[in-house]
C-alpha cells in the first residue's frame, strides 16, 4: 500500500474535506495512474480560460508520486449497472481535469495568470460496492456504486 490509499482514507473520513464519508474506504483499492497517464512525467501546453473568462496560455506538468505530498483528491462517482463503460466515465472526468488545468487546491485559490501549473498526482483509488439500495425505482439494474478520488498536489508559477 503505497500512501495514495492512506491519504484518501484520511481525506473520505473527514466530513469537512470530502462527500464520500460514508463509505467504507477500507474495501478500495489503489491502482497505477501511471497506466492511465502512460507516463510517470507528463508535459503540456494548453490555453485555459482565466476567471474573467480570458484565454492564457499555460504549460502544465504532471508528475506521479504514489507517496506524494498530497493536499487534496479529485473525485468522482456515480451508479453503474456493472458494466466497465461507467468505470472509464469516471476515469476520463478525472483525467481531464487535470490535463486541462482545471484543478485547483481551494485554500490556494485559483491562480490569476499562470505561466506553469504543476501537479504531482498519486495513485487512483477506487471503491466499488453493491447494495440493492442504490438503485432508483425507476432503474433497478444500477446496484453497484464506484467512487474513484485521485490525490493531487497543486503548485503554480
Amino acid at each position: 500500500m503505497s500512501y495514495s490509499l492512506e491519504f484518501v482514507q484520511q481525506i473520505a473520513k473527514n466530513p469537512l474535506r470530502s462527500n464520500f464519508g460514508d463509505r467504507d474506504w477500507d474495501n478500495a483499492n489503489e491502482y497505477d495512474s501511471s497506466v492511465l497517464f502512460h507516463k510517470d512525467e507528463i508535459s503540456l501546453k494548453r490555453i485555459i480560460t482565466k476567471p474573467d473568462g480570458s484565454l492564457n496560455s499555460c504549460d502544465i506538468k504532471i508528475k506521479i508520486d504514489k507517496d506524494g505530498d498530497f493536499q487534496y483528491c479529485v473525485s468522482d462517482s456515480c451508479l453503474s449497472d456493472g458494466t466497465l463503460l461507467h468505470l472509464q466515465m469516471l476515469l476520463d472526468n478525472i483525467y481531464r481535469k487535470i490535463i486541462w488545468g482545471q484543478s485547483f487546491y481551494a485554500p490556494l485559490g485559483v491562480p490569476e495568470n499562470p505561466s506553469l501549473i504543476s501537479y504531482t498526482v498519486g495513485n487512483y483509488v477506487v471503491l466499488t460496492e453493491y447494495n440493492k439500495k442504490f438503485a432508483p425505482e425507476s432503474k433497478p439494474w444500477l446496484t453497484e456504486r464506484i467512487t474513484i478520488m485521485l490525490p493531487v498536489k497543486v503548485e503554480f508559477e
